[in-house]
Parts: structure tokens; sequence; C-alpha cells
């Protein structure tokens, strides 16, 4: 059999599925054995049910109530059933005092569940629910936070279930990114704790969890109101991936049962008929049901005897008021077959003579594994035809031109480059980082006659890692081009279908890079750059586009105070070149003092603290305050040792250490630390208010007489003269998750921009790590060059850089590429044998540099000051 008539036997076998499931959606499943509307549906419709399920609980409509009744008598556990926020539906227990939700809500764990199964089986048949129909209208969520809070014009979604394969898709006239308070979608781990936020590029964009948030739960999205918008989160399944199918179907089978229920139970159904109004009349040889919810198109069979003046089957609202009579006056032995078509009909009650035979029954759909073994067996076969490969750069093979306007090639020798035809399909995933023209498109699709359907995205511009989803049902094909393709960044992802036979495609290795657009010095002095702090993998040449300039070592040494661009290009192992930085070298004048005083506090953990290695106090403070002002400590000496410039109004403030420049640097601490301790093993934090129990830079600045009018040259009332220096995130590299890190940093900045809304941040990033590492500590932590650059210098950098681009009058400082790790710590000599008295000079410490390393610390900052404030 060919491998075409697989593919053909394959849908025609998913049709027949699809037949089988048609009007089943998903508010019928099993659970534990027996059939159920989806919890949603109950709790909103249904209270009977939950009472049902919360016998010997108390229950309260919501949360609110809840609280306001207070301790239970007899430690009962509650139940909240109609909160107007999801979250706050569940079970609750009484502890230390208030109202606690169970980790364990079963109502919680089972409604993700069925949500999730029900996203991939959306995905599947090509059906899109839009989560934002029931957003909550004058509410927004805060990007600081994640917190609820009241937004005239705004609205939000409640919590959507997500997972790590999920992936979300956004569509809204407004682009968020220009808010500076609201979230455009924020990310929550299973306890609701908040991750972190993303806003968007585009109108309409592609969002993966697996690239952002990988551990989100869920999610939360903000719109202006009045704006078109639309948020579906399906499944990342690529239709063309034939493995993951067999996993879906097992996930159908679980989820879409085979069942019949009968309503009619003879012990406990009520001895009571229906009229023909839908009241209850009691006689004792009748029965009736409990009320069910329904659908439209639910269907049912009956059977059983009644007579003109009984309702044999009745239909009710929302509110279970009567609507109208859906089968009456029936004869014992008849079967009926009856389907709900009144959309204002919510739930269905039957009744019947009970000393006839009787039967009520719903008529479910299903799946059953067994019924659907002839997919996966022809799975089996396709997978040995057909393969894929994700991620596959499609830029890699250019050629020269560019697609107009109108879907068009147009060949060009120079300075454009553009894909050939790659086939594609509705709801593939493709990831573009390149530029375009006014004339040019970013990415274009076509019909399967390869004639033009329309441009990607829906505004061109020059974009970085940018996500989009195929959203035309007759796409067959999608190209990109990319504008200066040999000297820009530039990337194509998408997965690359093909069959054994021809053989896994050759693909770029995916680089692990992290450049900073500037970088800065001064007039008459070299700077040096560090190649391996951008990309650290060495199995991958560089090269700089300057001469004086190697893998290890690139000197600029600037004549003029005209800007100087830098490139750095990769090759991989396919000879592939790309560049993986462009940087412009802002170069500083003669620098002169300040016009008015400039205040700048060094915040941190061990390395601002210094000591470590060093053993100065402050060591990267007292150095970096001497080259600029005179004052501090010098760290090293001679040639290596800068004349001070002896500028004025240059004040560094701090409550710690023994040097002539105080600092609040404290061993061990993390951000969190900051915000929540008033001190650790002893040690105080400064900036702790303990009349309110937080973070104030208001009452740190006043206790210590560093605020004006205290002092003349003192922090102002909007904190316009005062700059924060946060180096920060050692502690929090084995710990916990960048963007959590990045989190709890901004909550501190927002902490001090509320009280000094005008303060400016530099955010330093992480020293990157020597060639020859000795580990010198238990535990399973790899100390590698390449490993500590992809988990610190890489992920925390990547994090904190887009942080502070979201951020007014925040500034990322990328310190791995002017940082050279070869010299900036400590080294011990290591025996190489028994049977050798040679040694290796290896690092045992990567975290805490020696003086040489604290000194490129302080340079760093100096050069950006100088830029900055001193001009």
């Amino acid at each position: 059999m060919s491998f075409f008539s697989l593919v053909t036997e394959l849908e025609v076998l998913l049709d027949q599925l699809n037949t089988i499931l048609a009007g089943a959606e998903d508010e019928t499943v099993e659970v534990n054995g027996v059939t159920k509307d989806s919890i949603s549906k109950a709790i909103r419709d249904n209270f009977s049910a939950i009472q049902a399920m919360v016998q010997g609980r108390l229950s309260f409509e919501n949360k609110a109530a809840l609280d306001a009744f207070g301790a239970p008598a007899n430690s009962e556990l509650a139940e909240v059933w109609d909160d107007s926020l999801e979250l706050n539906n569940g079970l609750y227990g009484y502890k230390g005092g208030a109202w606690v939700k169970s980790p364990y809500d079963r109502l919680t764990n089972v409604s993700k569940e069925l949500t999730q199964s029900s996203s991939a089986l959306d995905h599947l048949f090509g059906l899109t629910r839009n989560k934002a129909e029931n957003a909550i209208q004058g509410q927004a969520v805060k990007y600081a936070d994640g917190t609820q809070f009241s937004a005239s014009g705004w609205e939000c979604t409640d919590y959507i279930p997500v997972s790590n394969s999920s992936y979300i898709v956004r569509d809204a006239l407004l682009l968020i990114g220009q808010n500076t308070s609201v979230a455009s979608i924020a990310f929550y781990d299973a306890s609701y704790n908040y991750l972190g936020y993303y806003n968007n590029q585009t109108t309409s964009e592609v969002v993966l969890i697996s690239e952002h948030f990988p551990s989100a739960a869920y999610i939360r999205a903000c719109n202006v109101i009045g704006n078109d918008f639309t948020l579906t989160v399906e499944q990342d399944i690529e239709s063309k991936n034939v493995k993951g199918l067999d996993d879906l179907l097992d996930t159908v089978s679980r989820t879409i049962s085979k069942n019949e229920v009968e309503a009619f139970d003879d012990m406990n159904n009520q001895r009571k008929y229906l009229n023909l109004q839908g009241e209850l009349v009691t006689a004792q040889n009748w029965i009736v049901s409990d009320f069910i919810a329904v659908k439209v198109d639910d269907a049912f069979t009956y059977s059983g005897q009644s007579s003109s003046l009984v309702s044999s089957v009745a239909g009710f609202d929302d509110g279970l008021n009567f609507v109208e009579v859906l089968l009456t006056n029936t004869l014992a032995g008849e079967e009926h077959s009856l389907k709900v078509t009144n959309p204002a009909i919510k739930f269905v009650r039957a009744s019947a003579s009970f000393i006839q035979p009787h039967s009520f029954k719903r008529v479910t759909t299903f799946v059953d594994k067994n019924q659907i073994s002839g997919i996966s067996n022809e799975l089996e076969k396709i997978n040995k035809y057909l393969l894929s490969k994700p991620n596959h750069d499609f830029s890699d093979d250019l050629m020269n031109g560019y697609i107009s306007k109108s879907g068009e090639f147009v060949e060009i020798a120079n300075n454009w480059g553009a894909t050939d035809f790659i086939p594609c399909s509705n709801g593939d995933i493709f990831t573009y980082t390149g530029g375009s023209s006014s004339i040019t498109l970013n990415m274009a699709l076509y019909d399967e006659n390869k004639d033009f359907i329309k441009g990607l995205p829906a505004a061109q511009s020059d974009y970085e890692n940018l996500t989009v989803r195929v959203d035309e049902p007759n796409a067959a094909y999608i190209r990109a081009s990319f504008k200066e393709p040999e000297t820009s960044q530039k990337a194509f992802l998408g997965t690359k279908v093909y069959t054994r036979e021809q053989g896994e495609p050759e693909d770029k290795l995916t680089l692990k890079y992290i450049a900073p657009s500037e970088i800065f010095a001064l007039k008459g002095e070299s700077i040096y750059l560090n190649a391996r702090g951008i990309l650290a993998d060495r199995t991958v040449p560089l090269a700089w586009n300057f001469s004086q300039s190697s893998e290890e070592v690139a000197k600029i040494s600037p004549a003029t105070t005209d800007d100087i661009n830098v490139k750095l290009k990769a090759r991989n192992h396919n000879g592939n070149q790309s560049f993986v930085a462009d940087i412009t070298v802002k170069v500083s004048d003669v620098p002169v003092s300040p016009s008015n005083p400039e205040n700048f506090i060094c915040l941190g953990d061990s390395l601002t603290e210094g000591v470590s290695n060093s053993g100065i106090q402050g060591a990267y403070s007292n150095e970096l305050s001497r080259r600029l002002t005179g004052i501090g400590t010098e760290l090293l000496s001679g040639a290596q040792s800068p004349a001070p410039l002896a500028l004025s109004n240059i004040y560094f403030r701090g409550t710690r250490g023994d040097q002539a420049v105080k600092h609040e640097g404290r061993g061990g601490w993390r951000p969190s630390n900051y915000l929540n301790n008033a001190s650790v093993n002893g040690v105080t934090n400064a900036f702790w208010n303990p009349s309110t129990s937080e973070f104030d830079i208001d009452y740190y600045l006043q206790s210590n007489n560093f605020d004006w009018p205290s002092i003349d040259d003192g922090v102002i009332s909007d904190g316009s003269n005062l700059t924060m220096i946060i180096l920060l995130g050692w502690n929090d590299v084995y710990k916990t998750t960048a963007e959590s890190s990045w989190a709890n940093t901004q909550q501190l900045i927002n902490k001090v921009k509320e009280k000094k809304p005008q303060t400016r941040f530099i955010i330093v990033g992480l020293n990157p790590a020597p060639r020859l590492n000795h580990k010198s500590f238990s535990g399973e932590r790899w100390v590698s060059e390449l490993d500590v650059f992809e988990s610190a210098v890489y992920e925390f950098g990547k994090a904190y850089k887009a942080g502070c681009e979201e951020l007014a009058n925040c500034e990322f400082l990328q310190l791995s590429a002017v940082f050279n790790p070869e010299f900036a710590y400590s080294r011990s000599n290591v025996s190489l044998g028994l049977r050798t008295s040679e040694v290796v000079s290896a690092v045992t410490d990567h975290v805490h540099p020696n003086e040489q390393g604290y000194a490129q610390i302080a340079d760093a900052l100096f050069y950006n000051i100088i830029y900055r404030y001193c001009q």
C-alpha cells in the first residue's frame, strides 16, 4: 500500500470518528464511571445537584457569604457553589481563624482535566471556543502582581486552565504592550500563584505556554471594551505529527463514554406525577424523575404509561420554571424518542405510571477504543513512512528576493532573501525573526494552487521571535522574506515533514545567545568585549566584524564620540552563518559633573556585599565611586587602576560595609527577601518599615537622612535624582524560574515607584563562568561554562531584559558581554592524576569574582553612568 493511500485511508477513518462524536461536544463526560454534565455547567445551572454532592457540608452561594458566616459550630467542611469568580467555587475548611480552600478540591481538579481534554478534542476536529465571551466587565489584571482590580473601560477573563502543551491565540485590535499597568495575558501556576505576564506585539498573536511560562496552569487575559476580542486555548498538536494522534485517541476514549443513564429510580424517586402545567401532584401509583440539566439537541428515549392530564416529559428554564410539555398521553409498551429543540429549556423532568414498565434515558454518543483500533493500526503503518522535525529553520535556504505586498516573489540580487513555498495547513505554527519594508511582506499564505491569500501578520514590521498560527482553512503553503539576511538576525521555525526515504533534513543548531543592543565606552579608553558572554557554545565558531578581535578578546578603542557598530557572526555545523549580535557602542566625550545632585543605591546579594574572594566590603560600589568621584577603596593598583575623574554631585548611599562607600548588599538574599523579611539570619533589612511591615523607600531614606531636605544633596520627593543599581539573581538561579525571579524584582521596583515614581533603575545581568570550573561542593548542579551560561546568564538575562523593556526608566545592563571570566575569579591548583605532579588551574567558585572581576562590574556601570549622567 502506498504512502498516499495510507493518508487517504486515515482521512476516511477520521471522518468516521467525527461522525461518531457529532453533537456530543464535551458537556457529557465519564467521571469515575458515571456520566455527568460538565462541572462548570452543573455549578451554574443545577443547584440541587450541588446540594446532593455536599451532603454533610455547609453550602454557600458565594465566598463573601462563607467569610461572613465565620467559624463552623462542628468543624464542618463548606462548599461555595455559585461565586461569580470561578476560582472561589469549591471545597473549604476552617483553619487558623479563616476559611481555606482545599488544594485537593475534586471539582477544580476534574474541571481542569476535562477542559484540557476538550481542548485537545476541539483541536482535532477543528473547533475553537472563544474564552473571552464571558469576560468580566470593568475589571483588569495588573501586570505587576497578577491581581484583579477595578478598571473602567476594561474587561478581563476568569482563570482559564492551560498546560505546557497549550498555545493561546489572542485576537484584539489593541496592543496592550503600550499600556503600563495591565497585562495582556497573565500566567499562574497550579496554586494560582502569579508567574508573570506577556504583552502582545501584534493584534493577532499566538503565544506558546512552553516558551514563556512552562509551569503555567492558568491564564487570564485583558482587553479594552469595544475592541473586538477573541481568545482561544488549544493543544499544540501538529496536524502532520501523526505520532501524537494515538495519545489523543486515548484521551477521546477516556472523555466520551458509552452509557445510557436511567432517570427513573424506583427506590428514591418521588411518588408524584407532573400535570400539564409542570406542577407536582402527589399520587402513590406514579413516579417522577429529578431535574436533569440539558442543552439543545440532547436526545432521550421514554417508555411508560401516562394520561391526557399528565406530562410524560416537561421542560423547565434556568430558574426551574415550567416552559412546555414535551410529551403526554403515552401508552404502556410504546417507546418514544425526543430531542430538546427549545433553547429556553435548561432542565427536563419525566413522570409515568409506577405500576407499568417505565424508563427515561438520555442517549449519549461515545468512542470505544476497540471500535477505533483500526486508526491506531493505520498510524503504525504511516509512521513507517512519515516523520516530522520540529523547529526546523526554513530560513537556512533562501532565494535572492522578497515577497511583495501582493504575494508575488520579486527577484533581486542584494539585501533580500525569501523562502520557497513551504507546505502548511490551517492551525500550523511558525516562529519568525526578521524585517520587512513598506513594499514587502514578512510572511504570506497561499492556497493549493499557490494563489496568494493574504500576508502575515496584519502589521508588517521588524519582529524577533514572533509566533504566528496559520488561520486560513484554504491555506496550503506559506513563504517568508527577510530584509538584509546576511547582516541581520533571521529565522523561520516550523515543523518539517519528510519521509524515511528522504532522510532527516539538515538544520542549523538552535543557538542560545543573548546580546545587548548598546554598550558604552569613553573616548580615548579601550574596552574589551566577551564573545562567549553572548554565545557560550564553543562548538560554534564566532567572528567579529572588526580588527583586533577573536573569540577570546575583542578590543575597541574609540578615537571620537561617533557611534561604533559591531557585529558578531556564528557558523553552525552545517556551515550556515547568521549574526547573533548587532551592537551600537555609545561613546562618551570628556565627562562633566551632573548639574544637580545624583544619588545612587547599590542593592543586591553577596556580589554587592563584595567581600567574598576580595576581602573588600562593597567591592564594586567602592571601585565605581572611586572612578567617578575619587571617593572609594581602590581594588587594584598600577596600570590596572585607572585614575579617578573627581566628579562632583554624585553620591552613593548605603548603610552597610566598613569602607568609604557604603552599599545595600546582603549575602544570600533574593528579591523576595527585600520584599517580605525584616531580617534574615540576623541581617536586617534597612528598607523594612516596622510600622507597616513592608518595603518602604521613604522610610529608608528618611531614617538615614538620605532625603531632601534632611541634606541638601538628598533624594527629592519624586525620586528623579535617585538611581537604584540592582544586582540580584544568583540565589534564585537554582531555586526558582527566571520568570518568577523577575516578577519579584519587578515588584521591588514597583514598591520604590509607589513612593518615588521617577526613580531610575539599572538592572545588572549575571556574570558568566570561565572555561575551566572545578566542582567543589556536593549535589547534582552542573557547573560547566555552557550550563552556567544557559541556566543563569541566558535564561535570567532574557527574562530580566524583556521585563525592563516594559518599564519606564528601567535599563537592563548585560554584564556578560563586557565581563571576561578567564581572569575574573580566584583559581586553585587541581591535580591531574596519581601518576603525575602536573596540576591545572581551575575555578571553584564561578559566582563570586575576585578583585579583577568586581572591577569589571564597576567598569560596565562606570561607562553607563558617564554616558547617561555626565555629558
